[in-house]
Formats: structure tokens, sequence, C-alpha cells
């Protein structure tokens, strides 16, 4: 048995039509880049009115870097993991054809991180860290982040 999803989350009512309409199927699947994610995320935020987030390892002057994973920001900033249907289309790994299912099987638990405690890079990318000080993060130095699933933006599971 699923729990309720939260009153914050109130995705646009045709959002599976609208999202399924894009022909998303697989688009980081030859990796991506910070870039890559603000042109999709925009779409699908625009579409769903979810403001989906990248979480990469890290960003310095070059970029972001390293293993990076999908969440869903709520209003107040905690990050929740994409999950189901939305998460595999938009997958780097995976061969299988998930079902877009219905909107509330896209939000997955609370990751215990919020958009406070990481380096914002623009709307839709923020790092965990920042080795040479690029940007503004909050986490205190030596920190540990709750741990996470990683996906690879190679294309290749990590």
């Amino acid at each position: 048995m699923t729990s309720p999803a939260p009153d914050w989350f109130r995705p646009a009512k045709d959002a599976a039509d609208r999202v399924a309409q894009m022909d998303l199927h697989r688009c980081f699947r030859d990796g991506y880049t910070s870039e890559d994610i603000d042109a999709v995320f925009a779409l699908v935020d625009e579409a769903t009115g979810l403001h989906l987030v990248c979480l990469w390892d890290y960003v310095d002057r070059y970029g972001t870097g390293a293993c990076s994973d999908f969440y869903v920001v709520s209003p107040d900033g905690r990050l929740h993991h994409l999950a189901g249907g939305l998460d595999a289309l938009l997958s780097v790994s995976g061969d299988g054809e998930e079902p877009l299912g219905e909107p509330d099987s896209w939000l997955g638990q609370d990751s215990g991180l919020t958009t406070a405690d990481l380096t914002a890079v623009d709307p839709y990318n923020y790092a965990e860290r920042s080795p040479d000080g690029w940007g503004g993060g909050t986490r205190t130095p030596g920190s540990q982040a709750p741990p996470r699933r990683t996906r690879s933006n190679s294309g290749k599971p990590s």
C-alpha cells in the first residue's frame, strides 16, 4: 500500500498525457550535461507543474560533474527521489519500457536533502559540493549528506 501524496504534490491533471506527447523516452541515454537538463526539465516543469532538479556530485569552474540523480522539489525545498515511469522515461540505463503511469507514482521518498543544503547551479541543477568554492551552497564543510542512489551521466549504471 502506497502512502498518499503530500498536499503540495499537485501535478497538472493531464500531466501524464502531456509528458507522453513529448517523446522523451530515454532522452538522456547518451549522457547529458547541465544544459540538457535545463532544456528537458523546463519542458517537464511547464507540462506538469512539477519542479525537477538534477543533483550532481560537484560543480567547479568547468561545470557539473560525476554521478547525478533526479529529484522532485517541494515548495519548501525538500528533494524527493524521482520515481516510477517518469524516472524510467528519463533514465540513461535500462532497456525496458516501464509504463509512464499516473503522476502520483513519480514521487519517491524524501531524500533528506534540501536545496538550502546544496550549491545552486541554476534552477534545474544543483551540486552536493564545490571543491573550488564555486557557487553558494550552505552545507557545512565535512558534513555528510544522507545516502542517495546515483546514476552515471555517461549512460552507464554507476
